[in-house]
């Protein structure tokens, strides 16, 4: 969950059901909490069901971005998703973190950058990656 500046709103983006790894529920319903109550939004297109994905807004994009996360069977993604306050979009950058959920992701004002860190692949990752719009 995080919190869309632009659309003055939390944003809360699948999850699972808390079920063993490879007997669990995922989902990738699209939520939005706007101080009062919970809005279901029905957006077009959005990333396929996973948890512990990595989620941040980034005030250059205008945007939530969802990143990586796991879904059925254990399967991991590398997946950037961008959420405009209705639809999620998939982007592709030049260069992605490979597969991972659980990473930590935030945007840092000083670098005007969003920072990936980290997470669950294979193994446990150490890594850092920063996202930078193309104009």
């Amino acid at each position: 969950m995080v919190y869309d500046e632009a659309a003055k709103a939390l944003v809360l983006f699948g999850g699972d059901s808390g079920g063993p790894l490879f007997n669990d529920t995922y989902y990738n319903d699209t939520w939005t909490w706007d101080g009062t109550r919970w809005i279901r939004q029905f957006p077009s297109s959005s990333p396929s069901a996973r948890g512990e994905v990595s989620i941040a807004y980034d005030p250059g994009l205008r945007s939530v971005v969802v990143f990586g996360g796991v879904g059925g069977r254990g399967r991991r993604s590398n997946d950037t998703w961008l959420w405009n306050g209705s639809n999620w979009r998939e982007v592709h950058p030049n260069a992605a973190p490979m597969a991972r959920c659980a990473a930590a992701m935030d945007y840092d004002p000083i670098a005007n950058e969003l920072v990936l860190f980290g997470g669950f692949g294979i193994n446990t990752l150490n890594d850092t990656w920063v996202l930078i719009p193309m104009p």
